[in-house]
């Protein structure tokens, strides 16, 4: 049973992980109109599927929006005009850690998407050859 919930978890936080990876990294550059990016796009064996990926992860951030924009709106109106978040400045500390994220943790982000793009490359290039032999297996007995 705790093994079960195990690899649910890890199966969970792969998924997750790899949704913000192509939500965070992979889309804004497919979204890109560079002529550099564009060889990219053309050797990249992945770029059909990270486009219908990032299509539909658009589609749910799209779907998503108006409901996030009313959540910000009860916080602005409840939380954030409290006497207490004004007294102590909640707002302007949430910009703060904002600005430390943005230049301490953003890069090595940046870095664990660059890993996480090449083991889905190489994953990529294993999976292809592991069906061409199973392809190969099955013609040969059929």
């Amino acid at each position: 049973m705790v093994c079960c919930l195990s690899l649910k978890f890890i199966i969970t936080s792969i998924i997750a992980i790899y949704g913000l990876y192509l939500y965070s990294y992979k889309c804004p550059s497919l979204d890109k109109g560079v002529i550099g990016d564009g060889v990219d796009k053309v050797l990249h064996p992945l770029t059909y599927h990270h486009n219908k990926v990032c299509d539909g992860l658009n589609k749910g951030v799209d779907f998503a929006s108006p409901y996030v924009a009313k959540m910000q709106q009860g916080l602005d109106q409840h939380v954030f005009a409290h006497p207490l978040a004004k007294q102590y400045e909640v707002e302007s500390k949430l910009e703060t850690v904002k600005a430390y994220h943005n230049a301490y943790v953003w890069p090595y982000v940046v870095k664990m998407f660059e890993y996480i793009e090449i083991l889905e490359l190489q994953l990529c290039e294993y999976l292809t050859q592991q069906w061409a032999k199973v392809k190969l297996l099955i013609s040969k007995y059929t």
